[in-house]
């Protein structure tokens, strides 16, 4: 008996990086207030920004072990922030006030 065995190969890091810009930019015009998303390293969200036109406000700030990380950025005259967890990937972007 013969198997065969099939691979596919799928760049999932490059689809989760496509789909957190779009919600990025649902934040970024006021179509949604926050967006919270897994599985996204934070160097990518800050790239994504900084391509969208998002100004950086501060220092990209860590909390140590937890590796908990926030900053601030400005897009049209609007400062939002930007937060997560380096350890588990995930980050949430919010309009401030």
């Amino acid at each position: 008996m013969k198997i065969e065995v099939l691979t596919v190969e799928i760049d999932l890091q490059e689809t989760i990086i496509k789909e957190m810009k779009i919600m990025v930019k649902k934040v970024l015009d006021g179509e949604a207030t926050s967006v919270k998303l897994w599985y996204v390293r934070p160097n990518d969200v800050i790239k994504a920004v900084e391509e969208l036109g998002g100004q950086n406000l501060d220092d990209f700030d860590t909390n140590g072990w937890q590796w908990d990380y926030s900053m601030t950025f400005a897009y049209l005259d609007k400062k939002y922030g930007l937060s997560g967890d380096g350890y588990h990937q995930n980050f949430c972007i919010f309009e401030l006030e």
